[in-house]
């Protein structure tokens, strides 16, 4: 059937890749992936056809699962997301089996093999893989998305959506007509890209306005916070003392290898931990990651006598941008008080240190510099990161911040995929050079989900470190 004008427009309409996009597009380097993943465990079979049954008729509810990044030649201009007119979810589908005894440690061995490897670009950024053997009966399904096009909040809506209420499968809401335009060649896209430049002069004074419009908020409690943190710095530098956050052994040089582990804790428990002393379920989440922390690095001589100092994403998506289309997340920057023995103290920390970085964090205008970023070349950004790569800075640089710590909401109720209940979904994250371990959690009907990436040489005992969390959650239950 011939397309009308219009609607061979909107097929070949082309999607620009937004800053952050483009950010998580052009970090990405041999041994640095950035894809997130999550482990999806079901308590009865799947097969493939039931899975590709269940799927195929929803991806239309995720639009970027049948998009793919076409770049723009020599990384001068930020790349634009394209219908893929080869699309076949057959590509992104695969199946194994575990070998026996199929227990956990058979299959982290398994996701940590496939968390490896990177995404194929030249198709939608994503896969699935269906992992039968599993002690006990049972499925599971490792998921890779890359993180241009998903963050955690997006991934736990995509995850609903997907999924059903119930173990009967609802009816998928109707498709539009998906009537996919051949792919641009590279004239094409250098042409739309220059258009776009014309633009950008006037999208670049837009954000600089923005920017100026925002400006009082920094004066003020955030002004005064970032004074003190400098001074202290200054006092500290003149001591002799560490300014940055001190090293530990998994800030290093990170190599392509990957060890994944994880672990469940009971929901009611963590969150009676921040009840405990007026903190959030965050707060505990923290807590908990600092004394696992401090129970690992005692146990490799290298406890500091100072905090570590944690990024943690935080969404930016408002119910205006719920369901909007890629990663819409900033950060703000707490600590882990692994140095304090009490921890009653390490909480009161977290919480008071949380309360200080999300209250200047509110008044700073991080959309809009991240706007402003994205206006250099991508090219421009992975010429910086290799060169940082290359020097291998963390053999001699002390780290500006030691780990990222996640922590996502989600459904308190079960989820069920083709009739087969979804028993725990645990997250996993990006590594980067400097941090060679990232922690998120997950919360999920009754249970809080933890995902431990990291890098194999910098942290060779992951599951020692995982038992600390169960361990240091039952310290905190003897007193809540």
């Amino acid at each position: 059937m011939e397309l009308r004008d219009g609607e061979r427009r909107e097929a070949a309409m082309m999607r620009r890749a937004s800053e952050i996009d483009t950010l998580f597009a052009s970090l990405e380097s041999g041994k640095t992936v950035l894809h997130v993943a999550g482990l999806c465990l079901f308590d009865g079979e799947l097969t493939m056809d039931r899975l590709r049954r269940h799927l195929e008729p929803r991806l239309h509810l995720v639009p970027r699962l049948r998009r793919r990044l076409v770049e723009v030649p020599l990384g001068l201009a930020r790349p634009y997301w394209a219908d893929d007119p080869g699309f076949d979810i057959a590509d992104h589908l695969d199946e194994v089996t575990l070998l026996a005894p199929g227990d956990e440690t058979r299959l982290a061995e398994l996701v940590s093999r496939l968390a490896e490897q990177p995404l194929d670009r030249g198709r939608p950024l994503w896969e699935a893989h269906l992992i039968h053997g599993l002690a006990g009966g049972g499925t599971a399904l490792f998921v890779k998305v890359h993180h241009a096009i998903i963050d955690g909040v997006s991934a736990a809506d995509a995850l609903a959506g997907l999924l059903d209420l119930g173990p009967e499968p609802r009816e998928a809401e109707p498709a539009p007509p998906w009537r996919p335009a051949p792919l641009p060649g590279a004239p094409e896209v250098v042409a739309r890209a220059a258009a776009d430049a014309a633009a950008q002069p006037f999208e670049l004074l837009a954000a600089q306005a923005a920017l100026v419009r925002e400006l009082p908020g920094l004066v003020g409690g955030p002004a005064r916070d970032l004074a003190g943190a400098l001074a202290g710095r200054v006092r500290r530098a003149l001591a002799g003392e560490p300014t940055l956050a001190p090293r530990t052994p998994f800030n290093g040089v990170i190599s392509p290898h990957r060890n994944l582990v994880f672990r469940t804790l009971p929901f009611d428990d963590v969150r009676r931990i921040g009840k405990s002393l007026d903190c959030t379920v965050n707060d505990a989440v923290m807590a908990l990651c600092a004394g696992a922390l401090r129970r690992w690095l005692a146990a490799h001589d290298a406890l500091p006598d100072a905090p570590l100092s944690a990024v943690v994403p935080v969404s930016t998506r408002t119910a205006d941008t719920r369901g909007a289309e890629g990663p819409r997340i900033s950060a703000v920057l707490g600590v882990l008080p692994v140095h304090l023995a009490d921890p009653r103290d390490r909480l009161a920390a977290v919480r008071d240190s949380m309360r200080r970085a999300k209250r200047t964090h509110a008044r700073v205008p991080v959309g809009t510099l991240v706007r402003l970023l994205g206006f250099a070349p991508p090219a421009l950004a992975a010429l910086g990161i290799r060169a940082l790569t290359a020097a291998r800075w963390p053999r001699f640089a002390p780290p500006p911040f030691n780990l990222i710590v996640s922590n996502v909401p989600g459904p308190d109720f079960p989820l069920y995929l083709a009739g087969v209940r979804m028993t725990g979904y645990h997250p996993f994250s990006i590594l980067f050079d400097g941090q060679g371990l990232n922690i998120t959690a997950q919360s999920y009907a009754g249970g809080l989900h933890l995902g431990l990436t990291c890098c194999a040489e910098l942290v060779p005992d992951p599951e020692t470190l995982a038992e600390h969390f169960e361990e240091e959650l039952e310290v905190y239950r003897a007193f809540i």
